[in-house]
């Protein structure tokens, strides 16, 4: 079941609604995957469409979607807006033109020049548009119609990111600002004056998140950028898109994430300079007809369900954080998009009947959650988006996972309008506190709320700010310090600070304020129009109004300083623990307590209490660390007392343990803590730790200056190191403000340590001396603050609290720059190149591949992309929501699959378990079962469990995998530390493994140079066994050659493996012979008796290498190697002229004896990897022992059968079946519906049955068979003829034994396959479910409900579905073939294998002996009851789990390690 379903049970009766979005949004995935290679480079259409530089062809290309035109033009002042340069339609609704440069160098179409395209529509209709993609446009100030701008500065003019993003704020404190009205002056201001000017206020007032509104270009200045015109380009009437830049970078700076107010709820209804009607129909990006419309905004509409649509949306956004360095989004109009009627005449009350049915925009749903889906994709760390809704749908603020739309924070709209409401119609007496509370609480549980006093619909003209409300007229005359004061404003005053303080406080997960309400700001917010003379005059923020010391409105600002200020040492405001004691209506009294803060409100415009009993929950003296009548705030002294005493605890009161007698003077409010909060003073601690910004000069040299009330500098207090990983600390007794100087250190002036009072006419001190700190830090409250190279200082709260976490680095860019060099399809740089992989002319390429041609990458380090289409090949614009399994999915009513999840790796080749920990339990579990089962243990008893084991692969799973190797590299890691081995796996590390650690380096001489390669670290434990730690050591190797853009061996552009694979990979087994010798790992190196297990023909050359450079030089002279072949059809063949032995791998001209190979194209011109290993090694194993024997036949030993028969015959080759893992038990599986054991199994599989039934849409019954398969859809897997024989197992017939079964076909791979799945399914409803996609989960309950599992595959080295099979009492039909003849024993004869048979076994790769077997297996299931349960439970008595494995390994470790060297 979905977590959301599980959370709030009233979302149950609307599942199937639900689902269907759920459904909608994973469709979309599949169909981005299949045709794109995921959302993320779907998200990259600005690599496709506009403007794009071929710098080697020395020309521009510029395409653009326009379906349903005839004609298209590029037009503009290089060719004097003529028809001059027709564009061509290059199909799928694209346009293009290629832009050849001058013949002297220069741009056809220039830098600045302005353009636009002329469309010829379908009708013939003539129409110019500003290109869709395009990067800024112009006003033209005669037409006030906009032009599109080539816009590609000088590298000298392009602004580069400097400083990483900040971390996802926990307290979210947004600035709601604009930057055109963000100054004094009566004009637009400018993006540099905002980085200048605002963003510095904005971290002194305490906020941590900024949120500019109007920022994608705009037609109407005063539409607040609502009504969008280039989605792409940034307002031009604020500077230039590096002057975005510049500014954005520098709040990063500041320690301040960056929010886009994004309108993708609607756009502009401009046709010339916007998307309206892009292509001469009124259909294009949007709906056609009046669906297209949204009359009150006087809006067009986006059709969400259009293939091109979603790229440019999903683009833009992508756009905007790559490009500029946004850090998230306020999604603009939510309630209009999640609604067919845009939420117009209709009123939420919070029933769920509102949300769900004929009105709700399934369409929308899913682009939001498309939307959330990718930017928490692309910025885990940082990123932060927020929903304008009004309505307050349910699972808004749910993650995409979870069954949610994905988003971290729903604007409280409710709030604000409850204020102004009550301003207008209520007097102060009038006021209901018991309303506020419930209208500041009225949010749902696990949904994030920002909560706003007032935001920017308040101050535009029409409305009023809260501070206009308040005083009025009286804002003009009274709010002087020096003038008559005014009963007016000073109740405004109180009540300005109080209800921000208790929205604050109360109403959410976190908090936004407009730019300049925090002081107050006087007036409204009016943008020049006809109306008003095009006058600025209120089009601006009166920033100097708190500055003058005369004027009132510096009360309201030191209070917000204060409140945030509050708010971040308490961090109260995402604080779970919120409960409300007190809301008396009569008294007017507020109480409530949020986090460790207790808020006692008094509202009453007259009367204040003595002595007023409030109660709260803490045992111990509470002091007031803020109050609302302070002086400072313009206050009257009143409350000063419980500053500087404690109010002790009484008895319980008001439903509370604890109370405490206070006085409330009318119109305040007092926060208070615990005493034992303001203990210890304030600690400055530098910012050190891992990822912090570096300094640059010893932060040693720093000193606190502190400053008295004048401004006078005290004695200087120095950082020094504390004992122990304590850091770089000054510590003084209270909060005070203070500077930070660096004491001289080019010679000469007291040393930061020295205490000496530097400042002091000092000059050796260098005030200022971080880039980003402002002139005076100040502290108000005790506690302990981080300080920054930036300059930045973070309160972390106690003492012992951690530094902040890092965000998701520098902003990167969109890398379409006009001189970016090209992708590199290669680490290294072309001078790096081995001599060898240059030739001269085309290579010959070996007959057979060296890597499988379905390889689909996964790595969880730095995921590579996945494979993409060609671009040529696009799929229709016209595409509707892509079918999943089923348009009404139905989500898993007990389990947490929630339905398919696609993922594309293989069945059998995923894990849901990787955590060691959990390993290890679930092992310990499993043994507890079974020894009260009465199974024996059998475990083989080692012989050499002090002999370290090293498992080199050139995967290793959860880091990197492609396919089973990396599995089983995984496991290996894993059982040989659990078995007692002192356990290292060495791997390269193709991406940033965040966990792992720089642990040493070597220096290796390969293809005629010396490279250096480094060592990473992570140590894994499995858990402490009789007193001793046992784990893993994770080593990866990290060299250039390992970093690729794409796969791990292939190259998915070019479609074959990369040049280089043999020097990657020699490179990987000459570094693993070296890190056993050279890494002190645990207190020591492994030294040089060690037992190796090379994987593959990636790692064919560590044996050769172990002899030629290591036994001939006394080292390994006791170690040995064994090999594991996991496919024999992949060698790893190189030619041998172009790979020469001595130059290029460093060997003996001697080592050709085992290099040498043949190969059907190369001739004797071949070496061959895997083979040389197999000669060099001390033992040969495969996966499973049938296939040793199957690859010693010439029909299965691809050319290598005589050598592997002579190495048999030696008694040093064996095949040892891989094992499964310990998640794969019905007893504890937690994928599945029931857990049940072997006491139980019939009822548990029979109630899950019809679980797999219900979610997959197959028809309910308990007595069909059920058949399914998981697995790759190809031609070896035998799903042909799977598919061939449905329509012969469903029909019925006389004996009763067809016609009475259902198949469930899940599997990803070739296009034929999936097409001949999903018809099956459409021709048999209800009968038949072929699923395209994959969800391990799904096939968790497959094995516990499906009663037979189809395994017709052509060859099958071991195969690990067919165990996970009999585990679960699911009997298995499968081809005799490898792994399979070896896991499933067959009836072949009933009576005399009743007792041993597992499953059904066929002979012949064809239909007509899948069909004899599956009859044979329907016959027992249907007629012979009690044969088919012992069949099942022979199944369930088998144990393939991997100590069953590992003990066979153990013996071949023993035998290996006890015997000669082989060569």
């Amino acid at each position: 079941m979905l977590p959301i379903f599980k959370d709030d049970p009233g979302l149950c009766p609307h599942e199937q609604h639900i689902m269907q979005r759920i459904s909608a949004y994973r469709g979309w995935k599949e169909e981005f995957q299949k045709n794109e290679g995921g959302i993320e480079k779907f998200a990259e259409g600005y690599k496709i469409f506009g403007f794009h530089r071929n710098e080697a062809e020395k020309k521009w290309t510029y395409t653009e979607w326009l379906p349903k035109a005839k004609n298209a033009f590029l037009i503009g002042e290089f060719n004097k807006w003529e028809n001059t340069h027709p564009m061509q339609n290059v199909g799928y609704g694209r346009w293009q033109i290629d832009l050849p440069d001058n013949a002297d160098g220069t741009w056809l179409v220039p830098h600045r020049c302005q353009i636009r395209v002329r469309v010829e529509g379908e009708f013939g209709n003539w129409c110019d548009r500003v290109p869709a993609w395009i990067k800024l446009a112009w006003q033209d100030k005669n037409t006030m119609l906009f032009n599109g701008v080539m816009w590609e500065p000088p590298p000298s003019e392009r602004y580069t990111m400097k400083y990483p993003r900040p971390p996802r704020p926990q307290n979210i404190k947004v600035y709601e600002a604009h930057a055109g009205i963000a100054g004094v002056d009566a004009r637009v201001h400018t993006y540099l004056e905002f980085k200048d000017e605002v963003l510095p206020r904005i971290k002194r007032l305490g906020y941590n998140a900024v949120q500019l509104m109007a920022v994608a270009e705009h037609a109407h200045y005063g539409s607040f950028g609502y009504h969008v015109t280039s989605f792409f380009a940034p307002s031009s009437r604020s500077g230039t898109p590096d002057d975005l830049k510049e500014m954005i970078d520098a709040a990063h700076a500041h320690g301040i994430i960056v929010l886009m107010d994004l309108v993708h709820a609607h756009m502009s209804s401009n046709q010339i300079d916007g998307l309206a009607a892009m292509d001469g129909t009124d259909h294009c990006y949007t709906h056609g007809g009046p669906k297209g419309k949204q009359e009150q905004w006087d809006s067009s509409l986006f059709d969400y369900n259009k293939y091109e649509v979603l790229r440019f949306l999903l683009s833009n956004i992508r756009w905007w954080l790559d490009e500029y360095g946004f850090d998230g989004f306020r999604f603009d109009g939510v309630t209009s998009m999640l609604y067919q009627s845009h939420g117009i005449g209709k009123g939420y009350s919070g029933g769920y009947h509102e949300y769900f049915g004929l009105d709700a925009d399934i369409e929308s749903h899913t682009y939001l959650m498309l939307s959330n889906y990718l930017i928490k994709k692309l910025l885990p760390k940082t990123s932060v988006t927020v929903a304008e809704d009004v309505s307050g749908m349910p699972t808004l603020c749910r993650p995409v996972e979870e069954g949610g739309f994905g988003f971290d924070y729903r604007l409280s709209m409710a709030v604000p309008d409850m204020w102004i409401k009550m301003l207008k119609e209520q007097g102060d007496h009038d006021w209901g506190l018991g309303h506020v509370a419930h209208t500041l609480q009225n949010r749902r549980w696990k949904e994030p709320c920002i909560a706003y006093a007032e935001s920017h619909d308040q101050a535009i003209v029409g409305d009023k700010t809260i501070a206009f409300w308040l005083m009025d007229a009286e804002m003009y005359t009274h709010m002087s310090t020096i003038g008559p004061d005014s009963h007016v404003v000073d109740r405004g005053l109180a009540l300005h600070k109080m209800i921000r303080l208790v929205t604050l406080g109360l109403g959410g997960e976190g908090y936004l304020n407009f730019i300049g309400n925090e002081f107050g700001h006087p007036e409204w917010l009016d943008f020049p129009t006809e109306l008003n003379g095009w006058s600025y005059q209120h089009c601006r923020r009166r920033f100097d109004l708190p500055g003058e010391d005369h004027l009132k409105y510096k009360f309201f600002e030191a209070f917000d300083v204060l409140m945030q200020a509050c708010e971040n040492r308490f961090k109260f405001v995402n604080a779970a623990h919120q409960f409300a004691s007190r809301k008396d209506d009569m008294d007017k009294v507020l109480v409530f307590e949020r986090g460790d803060c207790l808020f006692v409100f008094n509202f009453h415009p007259t009367n204040s209490y003595s002595d007023y009993r409030i109660g709260h929950t803490w045992n111990e003296g509470m002091r007031c660390v803020l109050d609302s009548d302070e002086g400072r705030f313009g206050g009257h002294h009143r409350l000063d007392w419980g500053h500087n005493n404690s109010f002790p605890p009484l008895d319980g009161w008001d439903c509370r343990y604890h109370s405490t007698l206070m006085y409330l003077p009318c119109r305040t409010v007092q926060v208070l803590v615990r005493e034992s909060l303001l203990q210890g003073g304030v600690t400055i601690r530098l910012a050190t730790g891992p990822g912090a910004a570096s300094w640059p000069f010893p932060p040693g040299e720093l000193q606190l200056l502190p400053l008295d009330e004048k401004g006078k500098v005290g004695e200087a207090v120095p950082f020094v190191a504390a004992k122990g990983a304590g850091g770089v600390s000054a510590k003084t007794p209270g909060p005070m403000s203070f500077k930070v100087v660096r004491q001289g250190s080019a010679g000469g002036g007291g040393y930061a340590g020295s205490g000496k009072a530097a400042g002091k006419g000092s000059e050796k001190a260098e005030e200022k001396v971080l880039p980003f700190a402002p002139d005076v830090f100040q502290v108000y409250f005790p506690g302990t603050y981080v300080l920054d190279a930036m300059g930045n200082l973070t309160c972390v709260g106690g003492e012992n609290a951690p530094d902040p976490e890092q965000g998701d680095g520098v902003p990167r860019g969109t890398g379409e720059g006009v001189l970016a060099a090209p992708p590199m399809v290669r680490s290294k740089t072309p001078t790096l190149l081995p001599p060898s992989e240059l030739p001269q002319e085309p290579p010959k390429e070996a007959a057979s591949s060296n890597i499988p041609d379905y390889v689909v990458e996964l790595k969880v380090g730095k995921p590579s992309p996945k494979k993409q289409q060609p671009e040529e090949t696009p799929p229709s614009s016209g595409t509707q929501t892509p079918n999943g399994k089923n348009p009404e999915a139905f989500s898993d009513s007990a389990s947490d699959a929630g339905g398919m999840n696609r993922v594309f790796s293989l069945s059998a080749l995923d894990t849901l378990l990787n955590d060691p920990a959990e390993k290890a339990a679930l092992r310990d579990r499993a043994d507890s079962a079974d020894r009260a089962e009465g199974v024996a243990d059998t475990r083989y008893a080692a012989r050499h469990l002090g002999t370290p084991v090293v498992v080199v692969s050139s995967e290793v799973n959860p880091w990197s995998k492609t396919g089973g190797l990396g599995m089983v590299a995984g496991s290996y890691g894993y059982e040989f530390a659990m078995k007692g081995h002192r356990t290292m796996v060495v791997s390269p590390r193709y991406g940033d493994y965040k966990e792992s650690v720089y642990c040493g380096y070597t220096k290796i001489w390969l293809d005629g140079r010396e490279h250096e390669v480094k060592f990473f670290h992570q140590f894994q434990s499995c858990g402490t066994y009789d007193g001793v730690e046992r784990g893993t050591d994770y080593v990866f190797v990290e060299h250039d050659c390992y970093k690729r853009p794409a796969g791990l061996y292939w190259d998915p552009k070019e479609g074959k493996e990369y040049g280089d694979n043999l020097f990657r990979f020699a490179l990987l087994s000459i570094a693993a012979l070296e890190a056993p010798l050279v890494l002190n790992l645990g207190g020591s190196t492994y030294g040089d008796e060690c037992l190796f297990i090379a994987n593959d023909w990636q790692t064919g050359l560590l044996p050769v290498y172990m002899l030629y450079k290591y036994k001939r030089n006394n080292t390994y002279k006791n170690s040995r190697c064994m090999f594991v072949i996991h496919n024999m059809g992949y060698q790893g063949k190189y030619p041998l002229t172009k790979f020469p032995l001595t130059t290029h791998l460093a060997l003996p001209d001697e080592a050709l004896h085992f290099l040498q190979g043949e190969d059907l194209n190369l001739g004797t011109d071949c070496m061959n990897l895997l083979s040389a290993a197999c000669l060099a090694c001390d033992r040969v194993l495969t996966v499973s022992p049938n296939y040793a024997k199957e690859i010693q036949s010439p029909e299965g030993g691809q050319g290598l059968h005589e050598m592997l028969q002579n190495k048999g015959a030696q008694l040093r080759m064996d095949g040892i079946l891989n094992g499964i893992a310990d998640e794969w038990d019905p007893r504890s599986d937690p994928h599945i519906p029931v857990n049940y054991s072997i006491a139980d199994f019939q009822e548990g599989k029979a109630k899950c049955k019809l679980e797999l039934q219900r979610k997959l849409g197959l028809q309910e019954d308990p007595n069909v068979a059920l058949l399914g398969f998981c697995g790759r859809l190809c031609y070896q897997k035998g799903v042909h003829l799977i598919t061939g024989i449905i329509p012969w197992l469903l029909t019925p017939e006389n004996s009763g034994v067809l016609g009475r079964a259902q198949v469930i076909l899940m599997g990803k791979g070739d296009e034929k396959y999936a097409g001949e799945l999903m018809n099956a399914e459409s021709c048999n409803r209800g009968r038949v479910c072929g699923y395209n996609g994959f969800d391990p989960r799904v096939e968790h309950q497959m094995m516990a409900g499906c009663d037979f599992l189809l395994m017709p595959s052509q060859y099958e080295p071991c195969g690990l579905p067919q165990m996970y099979a009999q585990a679960y009492g699911t009997v298995p039909i499968v081809h005799e073939t490898g792994g399979l003849k070896d896991s499933v024993r067959g009836l072949w004869e009933e009576g005399r294998d009743n007792a041993t048979a597992t499953g059904f076994l066929f002979c012949g790769f064809d239909e007509n002996h899948l069909m004899e077997r599956t009859y044979q297996a329907l016959e027992v299931f249907h007629k012979k009851k009690d044969l088919f349960k012992q069949i099942q439970l022979n199944g369930l008595n088998s144990n393939y789990y991997w100590p069953q494995a590992i003990d066979e390994y153990e013996k071949h470790i023993d035998w290996t390690l006890e015997g000669s060297a082989a060569v």
